[in-house]
């Protein structure tokens, strides 16, 4: 190969044209070429390929564009030859600006189609779409088979105080969000507050033990009922195996003017067991507008139970019936000891009865009824008719119109006092209504044929007896009245006498008995006070007098220590010494001294006395004059067993300068110290004949 010549020369096939340059005579490029066929962006001419052939790249000079199925050169600064078929992409391909958004249906823990689909499950497991409140977490139920926003227990499962989202106008999500928050509270209890505003249910919550339901107001946060089934509740606790106990429903309005079933309650209980349900509060809550009735408690178990509720400063409105007992009286459950006090209810349906209360051991009390059903009120029991009421209605103001039945009494051994039928209405004692005590009530009374035992006493109407039977009716009963000393109290109708120096005076347009003691039969006290202080504070003694009075002045002396004592008395308030003359008459052993003195002085002790003096004393009239003079009758020895050794007596005498001043009427007396200071236990007491 060193010999080959390096020069150029052309070659036609058959002879060397360039004979400058030396060819090898075994040169193969001598060869004949009879055609030349293009191949892929090739191009030929002539195109039959036959004599000089010039050979040239089809298009724009240079390689081919290259693709998934032709072999090339891909250039990354233009966008490849077909574009659903790039090689490579480069930074300035345009579709690097195009979001490529997906399309189709979601799958696996998707659900929707792209490109928005929703997450329906975790792990394959449902969630649910109702949004979590704030500080609520995911928690999965597996009684609803699915992930629900839950509010997290307290450490240690700690009593638990839930906010519910405020009212979201969707029954659904309501219901959802109070039945979150009822589920969460734990085995200590808690709270479940509700905010402003109407929640609409859709169906019962089911509520644990020790739970309260508070709301912002009877007025401000209602629960819309929706339109329960017959015998069904709006909230249900389970009472298996042990009782429902301490559940309370705090300032919330129930709003049942959706409800189409009879005989619906707010709570009742379900499981095996008693089911009972005890302790429960309903405080400061509103009933509204149901058609049928309304149960406060109710089982459907015939050996449940209802203890020791309390329902309290509640308005019951607009419902045609409401019931607080079970559903039938041949029900064995019983509702009992329950309070049920300070509460309203309305109505404005005239058929039926609009409040029936079948319990035992119950207290009715303070509550107000406007009624214009055929029977306002009717109590009994409610396993057995003829079983012991055992229950106290009271101070009820009860609204009725005229002939109605305000109170129906069907059950023995109750008490019913104090209670004020207003519009015409009366109380019926029916059948069972035996051995109640019916008393201080206003309002007519009628008593059926039949009923017996009862004690109808001091009522303020008309009775009706068609009993027929053994009932004590009295128009006034005093109980437990006894003489002073002895232990047992008058059983029945008291009567009153008048004894020695008493009359009875009966005033049947009052209603009342005026005792008052007979002219000149026994002295009445109208003063009794402590010398000591009676002189320390210098005190007055005034009573009326007039001129055919009789008075007597009781002393108990105690002068062992003290001085003299004087003792003045006035007339009609005229308090000037100089008015009065008094004349004295002392007794001494065996001498009498008299003397007068320009005072009105009407008593007088020593020093040093001791003793009990009684006098009696009353006035006399100067009928020229017109001065009065009182004269101190019966001086009495010392019944202490102390002797008084003076005893000094009185004879007083008002002048009011003579004629100047005439008393012609006396109108009172004044009784006061004089001087000296009184020591130990002395007493005053004035007595007055009448």
């Amino acid at each position: 190969m060193a010999d080959e010549s390096s020069a150029i020369y052309t070659d036609d096939g058959s002879a060397a044209v360039n004979t400058g340059i030396s060819v090898p005579a075994d040169n193969t490029a001598r060869t004949a070429v009879s055609r030349i066929i293009a191949g892929n962006n090739i191009t030929i001419t002539p195109v039959d390929g036959a004599g000089e052939v010039t050979i040239n790249a089809a298009g724009a000079a240079g390689p081919a564009d290259a693709s998934d199925s032709v072999k090339g050169i891909t250039k990354l600064s233009v966008a490849p030859a077909v574009a659903a078929n790039p090689i490579a992409v480069g930074d300035n391909d345009p579709r690097n600006t195009n979001a490529r958004t997906p399309a189709g249906t979601a799958s696996g823990d998707l659900s929707g189609s792209y490109p928005s689909p929703t997450v329906a499950k975790l792990q394959t497991k449902a969630v649910s779409a109702t949004a979590p409140a704030d500080g609520q977490i995911l928690k999965y139920v597996s009684a609803n088979s699915q992930w629900e926003p839950a509010t997290p227990a307290a450490s240690g499962g700690g009593y638990v105080k839930v906010v519910v989202a405020a009212p979201s106008g969707v029954a659904a999500t309501d219901q959802f969000n109070i039945h979150t928050a009822l589920n969460s509270i734990g085995t200590d209890g808690g709270i479940v507050l509700l905010r402003e505003g109407i929640y609409q249910l859709t169906g019962a919550l089911t509520v644990k033990l020790k739970t309260r339901i508070q709301g912002q107001g009877m007025d401000v946060t209602v629960l819309k009922a929706p339109n329960l089934a017959l015998n069904a509740s709006l909230f249900v606790s389970s009472t298996f195996p042990n009782p429902s106990q301490s559940i309370e429903f705090l300032d919330v309005g129930f709003d049942w003017t959706a409800v189409q079933g009879e005989d619906t309650a707010l709570l009742s209980g379900t499981g095996g067991g008693t089911n009972t349900i005890d302790f429960v509060k309903i405080l400061r809550c509103r009933f509204k507008g149901h058609s049928y009735t309304l149960r406060l408690h109710m089982t459907r178990l015939a050996n449940g139970s209802a203890y020791g509720w309390e329902i309290a400063h509640c308005i019951f409105d607009g419902n045609q019936r409401t019931n607080f007992h079970f559903l039938s009286t041949a029900s064995v459950g019983m509702v009992f000891k329950t309070n049920i006090h300070h509460n309203t209810f309305k109505n404005s349906y005239t058929e039926g009865i609009f409040v029936q209360l079948r319990t035992q051991d119950t207290v009715f009390t303070n509550n107000i009824i406007h009624s214009q059903a055929a029977g306002a009120l009717l109590v009994e029991r409610s396993d057995s008719s003829a079983s012991s009421l055992d229950s106290i209605i009271s101070s009820n103001l009860i609204y009725t119109g005229a002939g109605q039945m305000a109170l129906y009494i069907r059950g023995p051994n109750g008490s019913f006092v104090g209670n004020k039928l207003i519009g015409g209405g009366k109380i019926l004692l029916e059948a069972n209504g035996t051995g109640n005590l019916v008393e201080a009530n206003h309002g007519d009374i009628e008593l059926s044929s039949g009923v017996n035992g009862n004690s109808i006493i001091g009522n303020k109407g008309t009775l009706t007896d068609n009993s027929g039977a053994a009932n004590t009716i009295a128009s006034t009963f005093v109980s437990g009245v006894r003489k002073s000393g002895e232990t047992a109290p008058l059983a029945g109708d008291v009567k009153l006498e008048a004894g020695t120096n008493i009359t009875l005076t009966q005033d049947a347009v009052n209603n009342k008995i005026s005792i008052a003691a007979a002219a000149g039969g026994a002295w009445a006290k109208i003063a009794d006070v402590s010398l000591p202080e009676f002189w320390s504070t210098s005190g007055t003694i005034a009573v009326p007098a007039g001129d055919a009075d009789l008075f007597k002045l009781l002393l108990e002396v105690n002068q062992a220590d003290g001085g003299a004592l004087t003792l003045n008395m006035f007339v009609n308030g005229r308090l000037t010494l100089t008015d009065y003359y008094s004349q004295k008459l002392l007794v001494d052993g065996a001498s009498i001294t008299a003397d007068r003195t320009n005072s009105p002085r009407i008593a007088e002790f020593l020093a040093g006395q001791i003793g009990f003096i009684e006098m009696i004393f009353g006035p006399t009239h100067d009928t020229v004059s017109g001065n009065v003079r009182f004269s101190v009758l019966q001086p009495q020895g010392s019944p202490l067993g102390v002797s008084i050794p003076k005893i000094i007596l009185y004879q007083w005498l008002h002048t009011l300068q003579m004629a100047q001043y005439p008393v012609n009427d006396l109108e009172s007396i004044i009784i006061k110290p004089a001087g000296g200071q009184a020591a130990g236990g002395s007493r005053l007491r004035l007595y007055k004949l009448v």
